[in-house]
């Protein structure tokens, strides 16, 4: 779970995705400012391309997900989702590829409010607010949508996040591991022990499956 840092427009959802021939063509084609979406961060790949705000995408959350899937040890293990490294066909097969695997593994990313609370760059509501906002979201959409996937593991990206929800992490029953968000002023070394500790609690949760 996370806390969203992007805004939707809704003259956004009129942007259709052309997909390249190294993916299948049966994949959802409109736009949207999710981590998931293959045109978020591509705009190459729009009918139309969004100025404003920059369709940047959100390339630290595309690390963290290729990590619950793969071990990391160096920063040029993820060069096969970074736009430096690949080509744009290479980078969008792979990354198909890598939600497939993620859903094999029983992986998946859930916002902790379901609306979009400030955009980077834009002015930044008080944290009461944000907290607040938070709580509301957990409590009206997304503990249900939680208890009813009723998970092993819980991982909380973002220790304000955390700190907002409080004791409603430990009341849905899931083991919880709380880590630092991606843009936070971390070390190269406390990224990796993230990326780490997503690698093993995704490998664990899928053997206490196996088990059961």
């Amino acid at each position: 779970m996370r806390s969203p840092t992007f805004i939707r427009h809704p003259a956004e959802l009129a942007r259709t995705i052309a997909l390249p021939a190294t993916v299948s063509q049966d994949l959802p084609r409109g736009f949207v400012r999710l981590v998931y979406c293959i045109g978020y961060g591509e705009n190459e790949l729009l009918n139309r391309v969004v100025e404003f705000p920059r369709n940047g995408g959100t390339p630290q959350f595309w690390k963290i997900l290729y990590s619950c899937a793969n071990a990391i040890t160096t920063n040029g293990d993820v060069a096969p989702i970074q736009s430096s490294m690949t080509t744009r066909e290479e980078r969008v097969a792979n990354k198909v590829a890598l939600l497939r695997r993620l859903r094999e593994l029983g992986v998946w990313l859930l916002d902790t409010s379901p609306a979009a609370l400030y955009f980077r760059g834009g002015p930044k509501p008080r944290q009461s607010i944000l907290d607040a906002c938070l709580q509301v979201g957990w409590d009206y959409h997304v503990r249900h949508a939680i208890e009813n996937a009723a998970p092993t593991h819980i991982v909380c990206v973002g220790r304000g996040v955390a700190r907002a929800l409080g004791s409603r992490l430990s009341r849905v029953g899931a083991l919880v591991t709380v880590v630092p968000q991606p843009n936070a002023r971390l070390s190269s070394a406390d990224h990796h022990e993230s990326f780490r500790t997503y690698y093993r609690v995704v490998r664990e949760a899928n053997r206490l499956a196996t088990a059961t």
